[in-house]
């Protein structure tokens, strides 16, 4: 799952054995933890020095000056109930309006407990969390990760209905990042041991999986949907993608059909650049090749080629061999929409950038084209090797 590690305890098959340290704890065992341990005094009387630097917002201390807040780690203990909860959701919710250097690692802290704590009391906290609005908010992103995984623990450790139906309902919010982290909390507490889902969960990510109006969650909707062997049926009005690609000033348009694959897409680019094409190289699909969710080709699908003249002399058996390649896939299972930009990273030395945007989506093939087919390319490419003259 996608973000913190510890969230990812969701996967286990024993998600609530698993978040204690030892791997021993239990509901019961939980509720027999009725003292306070020294760590956790430690944390609750952090939870006064945060108070004290949030009622004074004069202050030039940063917050990194609060001792005994980073030393309790989430599952260590028992989680926070009642009063205490509230008192560290209130004073998440007081951070929302402060400014300071280490603000956000606060925050994580508070919010990484009240996930933690599992309680059906935090969902209307948790409801507010995803509309926090600030100015140039580094923490935006963490902050749904962290809070949509509350929702999804909830729901899975005590079989909330309420979290359910919350976690239901962020399938369709406003902001894709927030439905992406939905769809995939989703499909993990709607999959069985066998890996199947329901059928009434596979069905609603097949609706995202076609409608969705943003390609990441459709793209998501779909891979949780391959996960539990469940085909997406391709759309019938996407059988020619126009793709869009620019390295600078340099512009060339080229398309494709619904049945042929990001590696074909990049030899059309690269041809239509007057390039050669003896580079690896990868596509990030959401722009940001920080997030490997959706970068193609994986990192478990590497080695991408192999050089057939290098080690001759290799036994045949013991040579590694090509594996299969999301750039296999076809544009038609990628669920493209109108609009959608993403970046093409070719030769990992150089680092060239194209941007491609999916220019127009067309329902029927030109007839008697043939695909690949670029429609225009740059009247001045970039030279491929701009220093190669000075190497002679």
């Amino acid at each position: 799952m996608h973000g913190h590690s510890w969230l990812r305890l969701l996967f286990t098959p024993d998600p609530i054995a698993a978040l204690a340290p030892d791997g021993k704890r239990s509901r019961r065992q939980s509720r027999q933890q009725s003292g306070v341990s020294a760590e956790q005094q430690a944390f609750l009387d952090a939870l006064t020095q945060v108070e004290v630097r949030l009622n004074n917002p004069q202050s030039k201390r940063g917050w990194d000056t609060v001792l005994g807040l980073y030393s309790l780690r989430p599952g260590s203990a028992a989680p926070f109930r009642g009063k205490d909860l509230r008192r560290i959701e209130q004073l998440c919710a007081r951070l929302w309006l402060a400014t300071g250097t280490g603000r956000s690692r606060v925050e994580q802290v508070l919010l990484t407990h009240i996930a933690a704590a599992c309680d059906e009391s935090s969902l209307p906290f948790l409801r507010s969390a995803l509309d926090v609005k600030r100015v140039a908010d580094s923490f935006a992103t963490e902050r749904r990760q962290l809070v949509v995984a509350a929702l999804a623990f909830t729901a899975l450790l005590h079989d909330s209905e309420a979290a359910r139906a919350e976690l239901t309902t962020l399938l369709s919010h406003a902001h894709p990042s927030v439905r992406c982290e939905a769809i995939e909390c989703f499909a993990q507490i709607h999959r069985s041991p066998q890996g199947r889902l329901a059928p009434d969960a596979a069905q609603r990510l097949l609706h995202i999986a076609q409608h969705d109006r943003a390609f990441a969650p459709r793209f998501i909707a779909r891979d949780q949907l391959a996960r539990a062997g469940v085909p997406v049926p391709p759309d019938p009005d996407a059988a020619v993608y126009a793709f869009r690609a620019s390295l600078g000033r340099a512009v060339c348009t080229v398309e494709l059909t619904a049945s042929q694959t990001l590696a074909d897409l990049a030899d059309a680019i690269l041809s239509a650049f007057l390039w050669d094409d003896d580079h690896l190289y990868e596509f990030a699909l959401t722009g940001d090749l920080r997030d490997r969710r959706f970068v193609v080709p994986t990192e478990s699908e590497e080695p991408l080629f192999f050089d057939e003249d290098e080690d001759e002399d290799e036994d045949e058996d013991d040579a590694p061999l090509e594996t299969e390649s999301g750039l296999q896939r076809p544009l038609g299972t990628f669920g493209f929409v109108r609009g959608h930009s993403m970046i093409f990273h070719f030769d990992f030395g150089d680092s060239h950038r194209f941007n491609v945007a999916v220019a127009a989506i067309h329902a029927h093939k030109t007839p008697r084209a043939k695909y690949p087919r670029i429609i225009d390319r740059p009247d001045k490419p970039p030279q491929q090797y701009p220093s190669a003259g000075a190497w002679r």
